[in-house]
This record gives structure tokens, sequence and C-alpha cells, in this order.
């Protein structure tokens, strides 16, 4: 009895190639962009579409609800908690873009460490 390996490949191929993505790979190599040259919606449709960017910004860029002013040029934003390891909390995050002074792109991924922007406690 002959195993026909090329053809159960191909098949495994064709199964595999086909079927959607089960779960989002926040590990995964991400497009960069530089807000400052892009619109808005640029920014929001690169993070959603892809999952993840990251973005350069210089420092300009808002944290949280409380709108603290990033001490970082770049963040990796994710459009959702499916991009963020397992035990990682979602900060919004919202960044200055060609035509939004302050552009919500999303969310950058944070260990959930009981710290909240090195302030202290929360």
């Amino acid at each position: 009895m002959s195993l026909n390996v090329s053809g159960a490949i191909a098949a495994l191929v064709v199964v595999f190639a086909g079927a959607p993505a089960i779960a989002a790979n926040p590990l995964a190599p991400v497009p960069q962009m530089h807000t400052a040259t892009a619109t808005c919606a640029k920014v929001q449709a690169t993070v959603r579409q892809s999952g993840a960017a990251v973005l350069h910004y210089g420092r300009q860029a808002r944290h949280g609800l409380d709108g603290m002013l990033s001490g970082y040029g770049y963040d990796r934003v994710a459009a959702d908690a499916r991009y963020c390891l397992p035990r990682q909390s979602l900060t919004p995050i919202w960044v200055p873009t060609r035509d939004t002074p302050q552009c919500f792109a999303g969310y950058t991924c944070a260990e959930d460490d009981g710290w909240k922007n090195g302030r202290g406690r929360r």
C-alpha cells in the first residue's frame, strides 16, 4: 500500500490556507507608521485591519482616561485585547495625526501588575 504524501500535504495546505485564523497572535510582526504624516482614519484603519501597529508619534500621545502625556516616541497599539498577551490590560491612546491633534488610535497593552503609569497602586 502506497501513500501519496504530496497529495496529503497539498490537501492540508488547502484546508489550512482556506481556514480563517482561529486566534490573533499578539507576537506577530506588525506594520509601523508615523502618525504625523497620516490621517486619523488611516491610523485607525491600519490598527483595525492589522490588529496592531507600531505608531511613531513623537511625545504628544495621550494615554488613559486621565490624558497623561506619553514619555515615549512610539508605542505598539492594539485594536483590542486579542492582540495583547493574556495578563495584559488595555489603556486607550490618542495620537497626533496630520488632520487631528488627538486621534483615538486603539489601546496599548501593559502588564497588569497593580501599577498604573508608574504612579503607584490603582
